[in-house]
């Protein structure tokens, strides 16, 4: 006979945060997939694949790469790959943004749902939902481009 074990319920929070940032970064995955299609179809990406592997294991630095590979004269900044025509390398780089943002989006959904119970909200003195808080704010600056995270 099987002996049933005891098992805690899993968290609310834990749930909101999970699924929130488990389907965007899904669907995200999926747009980033489809980009690679779309670029391997289509061709023509942003950078130049044979000369950036033969410079990328010559040893040459980002900058230097993205200046002699790219489209570009210098390395992109932020999101680059919304001011450029649409073509599969930045149907690639929006779905990997959506994909980031799924974590984002989570911890906020997190933050929010601790305000459910009480027991949540005003554990260890609020220490938890504080915390919460303070990574929201600090995954929501990082992913804007607002902070960098260096």
């Amino acid at each position: 006979m099987k002996k049933k074990t005891l098992q805690p319920d899993v968290p609310f929070e834990g749930i909101v945060y999970g699924e929130i940032s488990a389907w965007i970064t899904i669907a995200g995955m999926a747009i980033a997939v489809a980009g690679l299609v779309v670029g391997f179809v289509a061709g023509g990406g942003v950078i130049t694949e044979p000369a950036f592997l033969k410079d990328f294991f010559a040893g040459m630095g980002e900058r230097a790469i993205w200046a002699r590979d790219s489209v570009f004269s210098r390395m992109p900044q932020h999101y680059w790959f919304l001011r450029q025509r649409i073509d599969g390398d930045e149907i690639s780089m929006i779905g990997l943004v959506i994909a980031c943002y799924g974590g984002v989006i989570g911890v906020w959904g997190m933050f929010v749902s601790m305000f459910r119970k009480k027991e949540v909200l005003l554990y260890k003195r609020g220490l938890f939902t504080i915390l919460a808080l303070i990574i929201a704010i600090i995954l929501t600056l990082a992913a804007t481009g607002v902070i960098a995270l260096r």
